[in-house]
C-alpha cells in the first residue's frame, strides 16, 4: 500500500506543476493581450493622443460616475487640415445647486503632442451641440445651443472666443412657423433667420458615451475615430446647395419686404401730401373767408361813411387843425390833402400834410395827419401813401 503511493507521488506532482504553469500562462497571456491592446496604435496618431490623455484621466480618476454623469465625447473639427478637436460634455455631480453652473462643456486641443483645455462654457441647464452657418461670415460653425425657461435661445460658439461670438435671441426673435407675414402682409424675417441658417441632412461625429469605469474605453475611442467626420465630410455638396438655397430665398424675402415696405412709405407720403393740400384748401378758403368778412365790414364801413354823416374835406381839415393847430399870423400853419387812405378795417380817412411857414418864403413839412370820414378817430402817419392805400404804420392816434 505505502509502495502504491510512493509510485503515485511523482504523478501528482507532474500534474500539480502543469496545472501552476497553465495558470501562469492564462494570467501571463491576459497581462500581454491587455498590455498589447492597451498599447497599440488606434490608428491616428491624435487618437493615440486623446486615449492616453482619458487613459490617465481615469486612472487619476478624474474622471469618475461619482464625480461626473452622462458624459459624452466626440471630434470635431474646427477649420480645415486641422487635428480635430475632443469635446466633453457632462453633469457635474458635485455641485449639488441646481440653479448652479453644472452643466460642463470643455473644449479639448493638442498642442505640440499634448492635450490641452481651449475652452470651458458651463451653464445650469442642458446644452446642445449644433451645427450652424452664420450668415454674415458665410462661414460654418459650431455652437453650443442653451434655452431658458423664458424662452431666450443662446448660441456660443465653442471654438471662437465666447465672450466675442455670444448670440441671443428672445423667443420673438426665433423663427415662428405660425405667422409668416404680419398685418400689412409684409414678410417677417427673424433675427435668427438674418444670422443663422441650419444645415439640413448633414452627416456628424458620432457621439461616444462613457460609462462609470471607463470600460473598454479604447474600443470606444476607436469607434470615435472611426465616425468622425472632417469639415469636406460633413459640408456636402448636396449641403452647400441647401444652404445657397436657403440664402436665395432669404434674399428674396428680404427683397419683396423692402418693395412693399417702400410701397407703404409712398402710400403714406401720397395720402401725407393729400393731407397737406387739403390743409392747405381748408386754410386758403378760411383767409378767404376772412378776407370776404373784411371787404363787407369795409363796404359796411363805406356804406357807412357815404351816408348824412360822412364828413366833408373841410370838415375833415378842420378837426385836422384841432390836431396840430394854424400857428400864428406871421407863421401859419398850413393843412394839404394829399390823398383818400384807409385803415386795416377798411374804414377811410383823409390825409392832410401839415405844413409850418418858417419864414416869409419857406415852408417846412411837420406832420402828416389822417381824418376818419365819419370824423371820429384821427392817426398821426407817414406821408408817403397814394390813393387808396392802407394805413401800415401809426405813430400815434385818438378819438375826437
Amino acid at each position: 500500500m505505502e509502495e502504491k503511493t510512493k509510485n503515485k507521488l511523482p504523478i501528482i506532482i507532474t500534474v500539480t506543476v502543469l496545472i501552476i504553469i497553465l495558470i501562469a500562462g492564462s494570467i501571463g497571456g491576459y497581462l500581454w493581450y491587455k498590455h498589447n491592446k492597451e498599447n497599440k496604435t488606434i490608428g491616428t496618431q491624435w487618437g493615440d493622443t486623446y486615449y492616453t490623455y482619458l487613459k490617465e484621466s481615469n486612472e487619476k480618476q478624474e474622471i469618475q460616475e461619482g464625480k461626473r454623469i452622462n458624459t459624452e465625447i466626440r471630434f470635431i473639427q474646427n477649420e480645415k487640415n486641422q487635428e480635430p478637436k475632443m469635446v466633453m460634455q457632462y453633469i457635474d455631480t458635485e455641485i449639488e445647486d441646481n440653479n448652479s453652473n453644472n452643466h460642463k462643456l470643455i473644449v479639448y486641443g493638442i498642442t505640440e503632442g499634448e492635450v490641452k483645455t481651449e475652452q470651458t462654457i458651463e451653464k445650469s441647464t442642458e446644452q446642445n451641440i449644433v451645427f450652424l452657418y452664420h450668415i454674415p461670415t458665410k462661414k460654418y460653425g459650431w455652437y453650443a445651443h442653451t434655452t431658458l425657461e423664458n424662452g431666450t435661445q443662446i448660441f456660443e460658439n465653442i471654438f471662437d472666443n465666447p465672450s466675442q461670438n455670444i448670440y441671443t435671441f428672445t423667443k420673438e426673435e426665433m423663427p415662428q412657423s405660425d405667422k409668416t407675414i404680419d398685418e400689412n402682409n409684409i414678410p417677417i424675417i427673424s433675427k435668427f433667420e438674418e444670422t443663422f441658417i441650419v444645415p439640413e441632412d448633414y452627416d456628424e461625429s458620432i457621439i461616444i458615451k462613457l460609462d462609470g469605469d471607463l470600460a473598454e474605453l479604447r474600443d470606444k475611442i476607436k469607434e470615435g475615430i472611426e465616425g468622425y467626420k472632417t469639415i469636406e465630410q460633413i459640408v456636402t455638396e448636396n449641403v452647400t446647395q441647401t444652404i445657397k438655397m436657403q440664402t436665395e430665398e432669404l434674399e428674396n424675402k428680404k427683397q419683396e419686404k423692402e418693395r412693399i415696405e417702400e410701397e407703404k412709405r409712398l402710400e403714406e407720403e401720397r395720402l401725407a401730401e393729400e393731407a397737406r393740400k387739403k390743409a392747405e384748401e381748408k386754410k386758403k378758403a378760411e383767409e378767404e373767408a376772412k378776407k370776404k368778412a373784411q371787404s363787407t365790414t369795409t363796404s359796411t364801413n363805406q356804406s357807412t361813411t357815404t351816408s348824412s354823416n360822412r364828413i366833408s374835406e373841410k370838415q375833415a381839415m378842420a378837426l385836422a387843425q384841432k390836431i396840430d393847430g394854424t400857428g400864428t399870423p406871421e407863421q401859419p400853419i398850413g393843412y394839404t390833402k394829399q390823398c383818400m387812405v384807409k385803415d386795416s378795417t377798411g374804414l377811410e380817412y383823409y390825409l392832410f400834410i401839415v405844413k409850418w411857414l418858417v419864414d416869409s418864403s419857406h415852408w417846412s413839412t411837420i406832420d402828416a395827419v389822417a381824418i376818419s370820414v365819419d370824423g371820429k378817430k384821427w392817426k398821426n402817419v407817414d406821408m408817403h401813401y397814394t390813393e387808396g392805400q392802407t394805413i401800415k404804420q401809426v405813430y400815434k392816434e385818438g378819438n375826437f
